[in-house]
């Protein structure tokens, strides 16, 4: 898999945080941000999960971090 290919000037910054409120809930953000020389792109995303119905099953991560490269 081939993907943009960013330079030399490029600054990627993928952050996030998670806090679980209870076991059926759970509240999450993630900033993304582009930096390159004329061109620059950002994005918050932000999640709110909340469970009912069913039998409380074990916490899944959260956040799992963005994968870049060319594999």
């Amino acid at each position: 898999m081939v993907g943009t290919d960013l330079g030399r000037d490029a600054v990627v910054v993928d952050a996030g945080t998670s806090y679980i409120i209870n076991p059926s809930s759970d509240f999450s953000v993630r900033y993304y941000g582009t930096w390159l020389d004329r061109y620059d792109a950002q994005s918050v995303m932000g999640r709110l999960t909340w469970k009912f119905g069913a039998a409380q099953a074990p916490l899944p991560p959260a956040y799992e971090p963005l994968k870049l490269g060319n594999k």
